[in-house]
């Protein structure tokens, strides 16, 4: 449907602009921007990722254009109606077309060539109970067409910081990453995400898209590895590897959140297993003469690492494999244990059913999502979901649990992957939770210490490199409780040079519109942390434990940390507590970004401590006009807060 109205609507109205009775409704609504934080209390996590209210006007009103769509399915009879919608004030459909379209998979919004929004409906539209009606007076054009609009994608080449990224689009966003690297060329694959995981009534629709690098400074955004076509497709993520002269990229397919066991193509691969204790890969024509969709892992395959093509077959139940090339074979690594094949189409057989770990068999009650594997000069590392990690000792083969001793590499990135270069450098990559599933991209240099040990800085082609144009406050022997001025919604960068004593701390806070938070840096207990402000009782006041600390006294023994997702559980990129520090018992720089984000309104700290340790944390409704410094035990020698582009 092609749509120019005649007018944007005032704070208050809706007015249906062309309805099919039972089947379809399309309105255009005056949000009052007021209401915004009740309206928000009850929305769903899918109405608060449509982003309306940010784009108010000077009245408070929040023009949108609504579109509903009325469906029925048999194996969801609640999920009766699926919207969409759009801030009017970005696409303004009173002086340019807008278009609505449907394809049976997927409702999306085009603007100017380029889609705007999208939702993936689950099931068949209604039966029209009447004739279509248009309010001809509201609309300066109008029109139905059953062919398709052709759309540009407007892919980018990033010649500014990684850092903080997310895709084009006012509510686009970056959730799950998989990393690779082979012949200078890093590769990154991430959740392309418009909803925080709530499209499709909160199962994800997920498909994967793909950013290249050979320098880790110029970017480009190849557009998407995987398609959703199909009304059952979600993806998982997995990894990339090349084998046989082929690039892979191994994924899931979590259909069981849209369909019932009984419909999905693993119950034919477990009989496999059962019958011959191997699993192969099976067709999806296959899959679909028995009336089956496929789930679980599949693959996509391609011969230059950026087109890729689907593979059309299930090879194992796993929603989350991680596949690597070891000793001339393929090993999957995943929540059934290790497997093993001389082919991605199999056979897989098992090897061990007991590694990698999650669960109530993990002191760390980590998931089972992305195990990520590599080493790196003699010791190998594993990464498992939010909490899990492990080494082994140089040379050696048995996985220690490190992280239930605080030694882990979680720094507030959520579920991250490591990947080594050619140059023998190990880069991390996460995604930062806070605003639901789906956020933005943030990168990491790995460093190794004795015994294998890690630490992390910023990754150096993405740090900060100020100019002396941009400088804003120099200080040095800075008072206690010195206070800077800031302009709001800005991005700055500091760095602080601190002069401990042998149980000195330190602490930066950020005050504004929002809750504050303080950074404290502890060198007596080889602790930094971000928490609550409260200047009354800036180090005397409320800590928080470290995740080797909390995460046991957290969670029960049957439970994972995936199921304390509404706990302040540290491992959400918001407050959160490092261990073990490094470096803070000397003097030392501590470097901070503060990163404005306009599409969230609010903003991201993030912490360079030492130069070899990393803290991140979303502060979800904050913005920034006040830094303050704090010393106790211990001398700030200088202090300089520069303005940034982000």
């Amino acid at each position: 449907m092609k749509l120019r109205l005649k007018r944007l609507p005032k704070k208050g109205e809706t007015i249906v602009l062309c309805e099919i009775p039972s089947m379809l409704k399309i309105c255009s609504v005056g949000y009052d921007s007021a209401r915004s934080a009740d309206i928000k209390k009850n929305a769903s996590p899918y109405e608060q990722g449509e982003l309306l209210f940010q784009y108010a006007d000077e009245t408070g009103c929040a023009p949108a254009l609504r579109a509903e769509l009325y469906m029925h399915s048999e194996e969801h009879p609640d999920w009766d109606m699926f919207s969409l919608s759009v801030p009017l004030r970005l696409y303004n459909a009173a002086e340019k077309d807008i278009f609505l379209r449907y394809d049976g998979v997927r409702l999306s919004y085009i603007f100017d060539g380029e889609e705007v929004n999208a939702e993936y409906p689950f099931g068949s539209l209604n039966e029209p109970v009447a004739p279509l009606y248009v309010a001809k007076e509201e609309l300066c054009d109008f029109g139905v067409s059953l062919q398709d609009i052709e759309t540009k994608l407007k892919s980018e080449t990033l010649k500014k910081s990684i850092s903080f990224y997310s895709p084009r689009g006012y509510n686009t966003w970056a959730g799950d990453v998989v990393n690779y690297y082979k012949d200078g060329v890093y590769y990154l694959l991430y959740f392309f995400d418009r909803h925080h995981h709530a499209s499709r009534k909160l199962c994800g629709a997920h498909c994967m898209r793909l950013l290249t690098t050979r320098d880790f400074v110029h970017w480009i955004d190849h557009g998407q590895v995987t398609e959703v076509k199909e009304q059952w497709q979600t993806v998982g993520t997995g990894t990339m590897f090349f084998y046989k002269g082929k690039f892979y990229y191994c994924h899931g397919y979590h259909t069981g959140r849209m369909l019932p066991e009984n419909r999905l193509g693993s119950a034919v691969l477990m009989k496999e297993y059962e019958k011959y204790g191997f699993t192969t890969a099976h067709s999806y024509e296959k899959f679909k003469e028995k009336g089956l969709f496929p789930n679980g892992a599949n693959y996509a395959v391609s011969d230059d690492g950026i087109h890729f093509k689907e593979g059309g077959k299930q090879f194992h139940w796993a929603e989350n494999p991680s596949i690597y090339e070891e000793n001339g074979k393929l090993a999957m690594y995943c929540g059934f244990g290790t497997w093993e094949a001389e082919d991605i189409d199999g056979k897989w057989y098992l090897k061990d059913k007991n590694f990698p770990p999650s669960g109530a068999n993990t002191d760390m009650k980590n998931t089972a999502e992305c195990p990520s594997f590599f080493e790196w000069n003699g010791y190998r590392y594993l990464m498992m979901g939010w909490t899990g990690f492990w080494q082994t000792e140089k040379g050696g083969g048995a996985f220690i649990d490190t992280a239930i001793s605080g030694y882990d590499v979680y720094d507030g990135l959520g579920v991250p992957m490591a990947v080594k270069t050619a140059d023998n450098r190990a880069i991390i990559a996460g995604w930062l939770y806070g605003h639901g599933w789906g956020s933005l991209i943030v990168h990491r240099e790995l460093l190794q210490f004795e015994d294998g040990r890690l630490g992390m800085r910023w990754l150096p082609e993405c740090a900060p490199s100020p100019e002396k144009d941009d400088l804003i406050y120099g200080e040095t022997m800075v008072k206690n409780g010195a206070c800077f001025a800031l302009e709001p919604r800005r991005s700055y960068y500091m760095e602080i040079e601190v002069l401990p004593e042998e149980n000195g701390a330190v602490a930066v806070g950020f005050a504004g519109d929002g809750k504050p938070c303080r950074l404290l840096v502890d060198s007596g207990a080889k602790t930094a942390e971000i928490n609550i402000l409260d200047k009354a009782h800036v180090f005397d006041g409320e800590r928080i434990l470290p995740p080797h600390l909390l995460v046991p006294k957290l969670c029960g023994d049957a439970l994972m940390v995936h199921q304390l997702a509404d706990a302040d559980i540290p491992c959400r990129a918001k407050n959160f507590c490092l261990a073990n520090m490094r470096g803070v018992d000397k003097p030392y720089m501590l470097k901070i970004i503060l990163h404005y984000e306009k599409k969230t309104d609010s903003v991201f700290v993030d912490a360079e401590i030492a130069g070899v340790r990393t803290l991140v944390s979303n502060r979800v409704g904050l913005n920034v006009n006040e830094i303050s410094l704090y010393a106790e035990g211990a001398k700030i020698a200088f202090a300089a807060i520069y303005r940034s582009d982000g």
